[in-house]
């Protein structure tokens, strides 16, 4: 059975995460970075950074482990796998959780549990069928600044679009 897609908006993203922060300050833990687990929880990490003050680090070292508290974040928890393995040493936070993992993170909103058959469509993900990302997609001079690639783009955008 295909999963159910649920396409999650900015507006939604954003006010889930603000409940997030609110946990994470209720939890009464001072943290001194939150790490962004690549690619999904660097978004909402640096959300986060700003609504709780905490900075961020992209990477984690020896130096930094031993003597700083960190919070690590990710976008999502289906199956766990990823997370599960900062959960043994960090305490973790998690903007959606899907019903059947085995763990929760540290941090999470009720708000943000997700059924095991749905498919969260994040808003910064691209769509596969979106007429833009397909041309950015297919040629390699997609990102090409000059004007005869700019063209050919707006040329086959439209072309695309059929207008």
């Amino acid at each position: 059975m295909a999963p159910e897609i649920r396409k999650v908006d900015w507006n939604e993203f954003h006010d889930i995460v603000t409940c997030l922060s609110l946990e994470i300050e209720a939890g009464y833990v001072e943290y001194d970075y939150l790490y962004g687990v690549p690619r999904g929880g660097m978004i909402p990490t640096i959300m986060l950074s700003h609504m709780l003050r905490i900075p961020v680090i992209t990477h984690i070292e020896y130096d930094i482990l031993a003597e700083n508290r960190i919070l690590v974040v990710d976008d999502i928890i289906d199956p766990g796998k990823t997370i599960n393995k900062f959960k043994k040493v960090f305490d973790t936070a998690s903007v959606f959780v899907k019903e059947s993992v085995k763990f929760r993170p540290t941090y999470w909103v009720h708000s943000g549990l997700v059924q095991d058959n749905q498919w969260i469509m994040f808003p910064y993900e691209i769509e596969t069928n979106d007429p833009i990302s397909q041309v950015n997609m297919d040629h390699n001079y997609a990102n090409c600044p000059c004007s005869e690639c700019k063209s050919k783009r707006e040329g086959e955008l439209l072309e695309r679009l059929q207008i």
